[in-house]
C-alpha cells in the first residue's frame, strides 16, 4: 500500500455502543487491514493481574486455579498510559504506584447458605497516584440488568480466602489476559449484481424461491413491482447458495441455462470491522491505540532505515 494513499483512507461507523463497534474501512488494502486486526488483539497494552500471594485459602480450589483466575478478570484499563511496563520501571525492582496496581481478596462465610466470591469483592489497596484509582474489575450486569461480578470461587460454611494480588501492564502478545478484545475481525465487503435481464424473464414463484434461498435474507422481493431487490448487501456471507439456486432455477429455462442469474463478488479495498471489548477498553479506544501502536512501529521502520542508508553512503 502507498503511504499517499493514507490521505484517502475512509471510515464509516455502522454500529456502536458500549461494548460493540462494526465500521466499513475504505482505500486501503488487506494487508493493512490485516496488521490492524492482529494489533487490536495482541499488541494494545492493558492492565492484568500477573502476581497473586494467597495468604489463607479453604474454598474448593486449589491455589493455582484461583491465582489463573484472577488473572483472566478484566480490569478498567483507559488510564494504561499513565503506567510504565513493570521491566521498564526505573523506580523499583519489585513493584510501584507507577507500574503496577495492588489488589486485597479477603472473605470468610459465616453462614450456612454458599457464598459467591466474584471480581466484586476484589478491594484496592490504596495508593498516592490517583490514576491507580481508575484500575478496577470491570463491572458486568446480569440477564436481570442486575451488578453482578466475575465468579472466581465459592465458600462454604466456615470457608475463607485471604490473598493479596498485583496487577500490571502488558499486551495480549504475552498473555491473553491483557488482550482487550473479545471478538476482532474484518470482513470484504460483497458486491452484489443481479442480471435484471435474466431475472425479468422468472416468474412469480422463482423469484421468491430466489429471495429464500438466502439465509441471511440480503434479497427482498418487491410485490409491488413484482421484482427483486437488494435489501441488506452487508450482511451476505459469501456462502453462494443464491447463486446456487439461481443456476437451478436457470437450468429449468432451455433459454436461459447458458445465463448467470447473479455475481457475487467484492470490493477492493473495502472492510467491514466488528470488534467487541472484555470491557477493559471501550471499542473505539481498543482502535485509536492499536493504530497508534501501528504507528510506532512505521517511525521505529524509518528511522532504521534512515540509518541504515546514511551508514552506507559513508
Amino acid at each position: 500500500m502507498n503511504i499517499e494513499n493514507f490521505a484517502n483512507v475512509r471510515v464509516e461507523i455502522l454500529e456502536y455502543d458500549n461494548d460493540h463497534l462494526k465500521f466499513e474501512l475504505s482505500n486501503v488494502d488487506v494487508a493493512f487491514a490485516n496488521a490492524l486486526r492482529r494489533v487490536m488483539i495482541a499488541e494494545v497494552p492493558t492492565m492484568a493481574i500477573e502476581l497473586v500471594e494467597i495468604k489463607n485459602n479453604t474454598s474448593p480450589l486449589h491455589d493455582e486455579f484461583i491465582s489463573q483466575r484472577l488473572g483472566l478478570v478484566p480490569l478498567e484499563s483507559s488510564r494504561v498510559d499513565q503506567f510504565v511496563y513493570r521491566k521498564e520501571c526505573q523506580k523499583c525492582s519489585s513493584g510501584c504506584d507507577e507500574c503496577s496496581v495492588r489488589f486485597r481478596l479477603q472473605l470468610r462465610n459465616h453462614g450456612e447458605e454458599t457464598v459467591n466470591v466474584t471480581s466484586r469483592h476484589l478491594e484496592q489497596i490504596l495508593s498516592d497516584r490517583p490514576e491507580n484509582a481508575d484500575i478496577k474489575p470491570v463491572k458486568y450486569r446480569s440477564v436481570l440488568n442486575e451488578e453482578a461480578g466475575i465468579v472466581i470461587t465459592k465458600l462454604g460454611k466456615n470457608q475463607e480466602i485471604d490473598l493479596e494480588c498485583t496487577a500490571v501492564k502488558g499486551i495480549g502478545q504475552q498473555h491473553t489476559k491483557w488482550s482487550p478484545s473479545c471478538v476482532s475481525n474484518f470482513a470484504h465487503v460483497p458486491d452484489i449484481a443481479i442480471k435484471e435481464t435474466v431475472m425479468a424473464k422468472l416468474n412469480r414463484e422463482e423469484k421468491l424461491e430466489f429471495v429464500n434461498s438466502c439465509p441471511t435474507r440480503v434479497y427482498n422481493f418487491n410485490t409491488r413491482q413484482q421484482s427483486v431487490e437488494i435489501a441488506q448487501p452487508n450482511k451476505c456471507m459469501f456462502c453462494d447458495e443464491c447463486v446456487k439456486k439461481g443456476q437451478e432455477i436457470l437450468l429449468r429455462h432451455d433459454d436461459l441455462r447458458n445465463e448467470s442469474l447473479v455475481k457475487i463478488g467484492s470490493k477492493p479495498n473495502q472492510f467491514v470491522f466488528s470488534i467487541e471489548t472484555n470491557g477493559s477498553l471501550r471499542p473505539e479506544e481498543i482502535v485509536i491505540n492499536s493504530i497508534r501502536v501501528l504507528r510506532n512501529k512505521i517511525a521505529v521502520v524509518r528511522n532504521e532505515l534512515e540509518n541504515s542508508t546514511v551508514l552506507s553512503n559513508r
